[in-house]
């Protein structure tokens, strides 16, 4: 679901929340993971309820469109940018295409989990490419 085509680094945007789930949604419609109605969907689900999960990651995903293809789009700034009533420095936009619904859950959940690990955390933190946060984010996954 991690591709380095989805993956950005230090990128500063105005306009909240909005302008982020813009940029990671025009990455996934350009590589044909998702189009314009699953990103108007994502912001539906953000208006409803900020997807700030803990303070350091937001993960906006969709209320009940489908991606084209699964993903997870990632952008990841040493500055935090403002999310609801948290600053984050991780935004991992996730879009599960309708066959892959089953694993949605267990998706979020070992995002959750490992995000509220400082160690966890902190090893994400300290990565720049696309390969170290692979290599950070499966840590833990056997």
């Amino acid at each position: 679901m991690l591709q380095p085509e989805l993956f950005a680094r230090n990128v500063q945007l105005q306009g909240g929340p909005d302008a982020y789930i813009d940029y990671l949604g025009s990455l996934c419609i350009a590589g044909e993971f998702a189009d314009e109605d699953f990103i108007r969907d994502v912001h539906l689900r953000e208006r409803i309820s900020s997807t700030a999960f803990t303070e350091r990651l937001a993960i906006p995903h969709s209320i009940d469109t489908y991606a084209a293809r699964s993903f997870i789009a990632v952008l990841h700034n040493d500055t935090s940018i403002p999310w609801g009533r948290h600053d984050v420095n991780f935004v991992l936009l996730i879009g599960i295409a309708r066959e892959d619904m089953g694993y949605f859950r267990d998706v979020l959940d070992i995002i959750i989990e490992l995000f509220s690990s400082v160690d966890d955390t902190m090893r994400l933190m300290q990565t720049d490419t696309f390969e170290e946060f692979l290599r950070a984010f499966t840590h833990d996954l056997g």
